[in-house]
């Protein structure tokens, strides 16, 4: 059976189902979209425990990079694209941008929920981790949007990346005063990525007519500025604000999690918006995604810290 065969089967079922679970899939599969896989290492880096919540940001923007160097390196066409009978879900088609190969969806699911099964040793919760991760990854398949291939080169991009970041970590709680080697080596693998899908554009547009080159490069762009706000954000909030999620009281850590994720909602998305369309689709995402990664890594945070109403009494006297 082909890849194109084995997504011809799967619409076969949403057919001979009347449709009934293409919202479920659908839903289940937009957690691992841009915004959507925000908010779970958000609020635990908020709320729950600071260094795994760092990891597993990290991890997951790192991911999207090698995702996006591959994206725009290998050019794989979307299924619809290589096979007019392959009829996606309309709803799903708004989040399948970019190429195919590999699914963003899957490496943003198993990076953020791979990263806690990594940080978190509890054996149910790993096991729903994994169950989690495969479920996503097989709706983007019931959905038309992906072959098995692309989501399995999702799995093992994140699971590199997981693993890229478990080292660095490690080397950092050993040696600290190796963090500027590694800031600034982030810094140039977001760099190359810029450079190289500003060059590759072109190609793009002069030998695949069928593809959209300006469109499909925007996900680099967003990229970049996600990675990049990410570290920028990281390395200032060790820096200047130091906040602490140990011995703050579970009211606390609701109201933590719970407001800075409703701002991020209904104020933080906006402005990304707002920002992308006075700047365009290309630098404004850029620029847009880095916004929104500071907020997540150094202003909430730094909300957080400032004001004593988010910290328990032990943590207000330290501050």
């Amino acid at each position: 059976m082909s890849d194109i065969d084995y997504l011809l089967w799967w619409q076969n079922v949403r057919e001979m189902t009347g449709h009934r679970f293409d919202v479920v899939a659908w839903h289940l599969s937009d957690i691992g979209n841009w915004f959507e896989s925000f908010f779970v290492p958000a609020v635990v880096y908020w709320a729950v425990d600071r260094r795994t919540g760092v990891f597993c940001n990290l991890a997951r923007n790192m991911a999207l990079v090698f995702t996006q160097f591959l994206k725009t390196s290998i050019c794989a066409y979307r299924p619809w694209v290589r096979d007019v009978r392959i009829v996606p879900i309309k709803d799903a088609l708004l989040s399948a941008t970019g190429f195919s190969f590999p699914s963003g969806h899957t490496v943003n699911v198993t990076g953020v929920f791979g990263g806690l099964a990594m940080c978190w040793k509890n054996t149910a919760f790993r096991c729903f981790a994994v169950f989690l991760i495969v479920l996503i990854g097989v709706s983007r398949n019931f959905l038309g949007v992906h072959t098995p291939q692309d989501v399995l080169g999702g799995f093992a991009v994140a699971i590199f990346a997981l693993l890229l970041m478990r080292r660095i970590a490690l080397d950092l709680e050993r040696h600290p005063e190796r963090e500027a080697r590694y800031l600034w080596g982030g810094v140039a693998a977001g760099a190359a990525l810029l450079v190289f899908s500003l060059f590759r554009e072109p190609v793009i547009r002069d030998t695949m007519p069928k593809i959209d080159s300006f469109k499909i490069v925007i996900d680099d762009y967003r990229c970049v500025g996600c990675w990049l706000g990410s570290l920028a954000g990281w390395h200032l909030e060790r820096r200047f604000v130091r906040f602490e999620t140990t011995g703050v009281r579970l009211v606390r850590r609701i109201l933590r999690g719970g407001l800075g994720a409703l701002v991020m909602l209904v104020v933080v998305f906006p402005v990304f918006y707002w920002i992308e369309r006075r700047l365009g689709k290309h630098w404004g995402g850029a620029a847009g995604m880095f916004v929104v990664q500071m907020y997540i890594m150094l202003v909430w945070p730094w909300v957080m810290k400032r004001f004593s109403l988010f910290n328990s009494w032990e943590s207000e006297k330290e501050v």
